[in-house]
């Protein structure tokens, strides 16, 4: 662990290891002694990235053949809310939802009828089921660098869960920039390394995971936004819908060695209302950002 990196935010070049990454013994992660910013080192190749995101990374949502329909209408009640959040800065126009799996937020953006719905996802699995729901020409199966929508197209990006997980955070918010128009909206949802979730779990925080390269406090990730061209709106809680099921099968696929066995014990005892959604703070922060109108 002798290994110093540097750090994508500030680019201090002292960054060191805090411990291993419980999960994935080759990986550390390692906090950058200026900025704050922690990270996953060294960062997975990409051929180890593309693998996590087969079908298999959707067994905790019980997708891997369809939509279930108590994760759908779990994930919608979430992103429902999310939209109603977002619609205090901007209320109509294209919207981009980056990392779009099979399209929750897009399923609700329909339904709400203010935004036209366009969607980016990595896995050819989850962006083909958006794609049958939106059509080809509305879903990108790739990233966003390779994504063809023009520049200053869209009123709003949101990206929930999915900064975290890119190679270059800094490129991705400078390609979302280049995407929206003059004074247009970017929604990110992250895990916050400020969170009471993260001071009292430490290394056993459950946000660490091999497909998580980065994790951001508020002060850093806006550090970040500003270099790409961007000014805070608005940082909060996050805020997500749950089910009992949901989290008992997260935490059997992510496991934890207290959360884990108390999911279980509690799933017997609360069987009956395992799939009733309840709201929940899981240690994210929601970010408002807006480009600039000149």
């Amino acid at each position: 662990m002798e290994n110093s990196f540097i750090c994508v935010v500030c680019g201090n070049a002292g960054c060191r290891p805090l411990f291993r990454n419980l999960r994935q013994s080759r990986f550390s992660v390692a906090r950058c002694p200026e900025c704050g910013l922690e990270f996953l080192a060294p960062q997975p190749d990409w051929e180890e990235i593309a693998k996590i995101y087969s079908a298999d990374y959707y067994t905790p949502w019980d997708m891997k053949r369809s939509e279930n329909q108590i994760t759908a209408r779990m994930k919608r009640l979430t992103f429902a809310r999310r939209l109603r959040e977002l619609r205090r800065f901007v209320s109509s126009g294209p919207i981009l939802d980056v990392g779009t799996a099979t399209g929750f937020f897009l399923d609700e953006v329909i339904a709400e009828g203010s935004f036209v719905p366009y969607g980016i996802e990595l896995s050819e699995y989850a962006g083909g089921i958006a794609r049958d729901k939106f059509g080809a020409q509305r879903i990108h199966i790739g990233t966003i660098e390779t994504a063809p929508f023009p520049p200053g197209f869209f009123s709003a990006v949101a990206m929930s869960d999915l900064i975290e997980h890119v190679c270059d955070p800094a490129a991705v918010l400078r390609r979302v920039h280049e995407l929206l128009k003059p004074g247009g909206i970017a929604m990110i949802m992250t895990p916050d390394t400020t969170s009471i979730s993260r001071r009292l779990m430490g290394s056993r925080w459950t946000q660490f995971k091999l497909e998580h390269l980065f994790y951001f406090s508020p002060a850093n990730l806006g550090r970040m936004a500003a270099g790409c061209g961007f000014h805070v709106l608005s940082v909060q809680r996050a805020r997500k819908v749950m089910t009992l099921k949901y989290l008992r099968d997260q935490f059997q696929v992510y496991r934890h060695p207290v959360l884990t066995p108390l999911s279980r014990g509690l799933g017997w005892i609360l069987k009956p209302w395992e799939d009733r959604p309840f709201p929940i703070t899981m240690g994210e922060m929601l970010v408002f950002l807006q480009k600039s109108a000149s």
